[in-house]
């Protein structure tokens, strides 16, 4: 369970499969082609981690579902991608084309990874 502190959304625990849902009341009606990333950093420049699109070396290992006109983004990352991903502090971050110009729907968020720790009653 996350703190107070902490925000659910982006508190995951490695190995999971991890879901996230965005929605947004801002006229959706030009955006196309959605990115989601995580990297190491919030900069352009830090190291993918997991990427929706193919990057470099990087497979694409985020599935984006999308229904625009309800405003809605959706995107998942395999258990066996965050199997691979280290426990530790990451950043995601949402892009959409808009009108034909990129812009950052969702800011790098910090992402914190930690690892499932058992519970014997």
């Amino acid at each position: 369970m996350a703190t107070a502190a902490e925000n659910a959304l982006f508190h995951r625990v490695r190995g999971d499969d991890w879901r996230w849902s965005f929605t947004t009341a801002d006229t959706v009606s030009g955006w196309a082609s959605p990115v989601v990333q995580i990297r190491t950093g919030p900069a352009q420049t830090d190291t993918l981690v997991a990427s929706s699109i193919t990057v470099g070396a990087l497979t694409a290992n985020v599935t984006i579902t999308a229904d625009f006109a309800a405003g809605t983004l959706a995107w998942h990352v395999q258990d066996t991608v965050t199997s691979s991903i280290s426990a530790g502090f990451y950043y995601l971050e949402v892009e959409a084309l808009v009108d034909g110009d990129k812009v950052t729907v969702l800011p790098a968020r910090m992402l914190r990874v930690v690892d499932q720790v058992a519970v014997t009653p």
